[in-house]
């Protein structure tokens, strides 16, 4: 790497930031509050019958 002063190496970081957060339209607080994990198969299918005998019981 080149030699650069400690305060080009921040102003390029904080550079590389905002392009990295306009490419992911994140917030950079978003790596401390990670998106919900997806449904599992089970979940899926039970919550699915559920929602089915809640609508036959409906009729």
């Amino acid at each position: 790497m080149t030699d650069e002063s400690e305060s080009e190496r921040k102003a390029r970081a904080e550079r590389l930031r905002k392009q990295i957060g306009n490419l992911t339209q994140k917030a950079p607080n978003d790596a401390e509050n990670p998106a919900p994990k997806p449904e599992s198969a089970s979940d899926f299918v039970h919550r699915r019958m559920r929602e089915i005998d809640q609508a036959k019981e409906r009729k």
